[in-house]
């Protein structure tokens, strides 16, 4: 039997450093039947050239240019292109482990629209930072809403429109996945940790966000995620969207003037408050819904604090630490 193909998407913009190591690590899956698309999002540096020798010497590789819009275009670009029957997505500086395809796929043709699989934090030397499994318990998969550790149906993708959400400075990857995760019929869940997100301290991820002007884009992009998203479980959505809110002040305050960060916080929260209920069950520190310990814990420590009206306090010091 004819093993179906999977389209890789890799978005890359000045990847040279890197991009080698990604792709080798794709054509060293155990799953064979692969189609492997580049596309450049207008680098600088000579990551063309050296997509080009992969691709003279391995017809499964393509490349595509396109001028700089960022990785969620690109992304989107490669959706367009793809002829396979899965699509799985890989940053250009991190790798899948060999099994990882392979696994996915198996997932899926047990009937699922989507699977989904664990990952691994590793410095560039290769030491294991930390390991993030995905349970499959009401909040499991919603421990992984980024791009990384997921195989969806062309078919699936198609039929749902997901594309990622254009020029969001944070989570537009995310809508991407919580549209997927409430539009598809069965998902798939591996225990396998199989993506591995390298911590490249100059990358998108790491510099994208840590000033509190985020907020005005962070919100933007929340109200297209409630305005275009029908949850299957309110509470869940809700959940997602009060946490990626901490996150995200906690994530951008480091540095902040005490004026911005006061700003940005009542900001971010006015609009948490009016679109989020105030009781929420998974909101609990005790109960295992799928989250690690130390998310449940900061979630509620955070809504416990901010009910006493002491959270832009303990905010304002958490950011001079």
């Amino acid at each position: 039997m004819n093993q179906k193909k999977v389209s890789v998407i890799i978005p890359a913009y000045n990847a040279a450093n890197y991009i080698e190591r990604c792709l080798d690590s794709i054509i060293g899956q155990t799953y064979k039947n692969l189609e492997i698309i580049v596309i450049d999002d207008g680098s600088k540096d000579n990551t063309r050239e050296k997509v080009e020798k992969y691709s003279a010497e391995n017809s499964a590789v393509r490349y595509a240019y396109q001028e700089n819009t960022g990785a969620a275009g690109a992304r989107n670009n490669g959706i367009s292109l793809v002829s396979g029957d899965y699509i799985t997505f890989c940053d250009s500086d991190d790798t899948l482990i060999p099994s990882f395809i392979e696994t996915l796929v198996g997932e899926c043709e047990k009937g699922a629209d989507m699977a989904v699989a664990g990952y691994m934090n590793i410095t560039e030397e290769g030491r294991v930072l930390a390991k993030r499994s995905i349970s499959e318990k009401p909040l499991g998969i919603y421990a992984n809403v980024a791009t990384c550790g997921k195989l969806y149906r062309t078919e699936f993708v198609k039929k749902a429109d997901l594309r990622f959400l254009k020029g969001a400075t944070l989570f537009e990857d995310s809508y991407f996945t919580l549209k997927a995760y409430n539009s598809a019929e069965k998902i798939g869940v591996s225990s396998m940790i199989g993506y591995q997100i390298y911590e490249n301290p100059a990358s998108v991820t790491r510099t994208t966000g840590k000033s509190m002007a985020v907020v005005d884009s962070v919100i933007e992009t929340f109200g297209k995620i409630k305005a275009d998203i029908t949850p299957k479980d309110k509470e869940i959505f809700d959940y997602f969207l009060i946490k990626s809110a901490i996150y995200t002040i906690l994530f951008s305050c480091k540095g902040a003037e005490k004026k911005d960060l006061y700003s940005g916080f009542d900001k971010l929260f006015a609009w948490v408050d009016n679109n989020t209920e105030g009781k929420n069950r998974y909101i609990n520190p005790i109960v295992n819904n799928g989250e690690i310990f130390s998310v449940r814990f900061v979630v509620w420590g955070f809504r416990l604090l901010k009910a006493l009206g002491l959270a832009k306090l303990a905010v304002l010091i958490y950011s001079k630490i």
